[in-house]
């Protein structure tokens, strides 16, 4: 959450000065990793796997994107309709939007994290499987096509006896 918030600050900040958002997705993961990583440095905490650093990517992002509306579509409104949009309805309008986000949500955190890693696990799973059944079916195509050569090189090396055979007799 104060990753997403110090992403959130820094999307406002040059937002406001040029007037273009940040994409902080790969920002948020950099510093995550990053921050995780001193942390197991200096014994505080474990280093983060890959579900930690989707969650936290996803919770940094979404912070640093929350900001978007007030560089974007706000402005924008205002001035279409020449009317200023008073700060305080601005920002009970986005934190009303994040809580029926929240609110809405299908599943709790914790179902959604056992769907992503079962999914990701059936993904890997089948990715192994048609892996090996690629590699089987292009075992047997070589093995029948080392059959099919050996079947020509007989065949034609009978035609080669029987050549030799008959030059012998004449």
């Amino acid at each position: 959450m104060l990753l997403g918030g110090i992403l959130s600050l820094t999307n406002l900040y040059v937002g406001i000065k040029t007037g273009w958002t940040l994409g902080v997705g790969v920002t948020s993961v950099i510093l995550s990793f990053g921050i995780f990583k001193l942390f197991a440095r200096f014994k505080i905490g474990e280093e983060m796997g890959v579900l930690e650093n989707n969650a936290m990517q996803s919770i940094a992002t979404s912070a640093g994107y929350m900001t978007a509306p007030m560089m974007a579509s706000l402005p924008a409104y205002m001035m279409v309709t020449n009317q200023v949009i008073p700060m305080w309805q601005t920002y009970w309008w986005i934190v009303v939007l994040s809580l029926l986000g929240v609110l809405f949500a299908p599943d709790k955190g914790s179902e959604t994290r056992k769907k992503i890693s079962k999914k990701g696990s059936d993904t890997v799973d089948d990715l192994k499987e048609k892996f090996h059944d690629i590699l089987n079916s292009i075992a047997e195509k070589f093995e029948n096509a080392k059959e099919a050569a050996s079947e020509l090189y007989e065949k034609g090396g009978n035609k080669e006896n029987k050549k030799d055979t008959k030059t012998a007799m004449s």
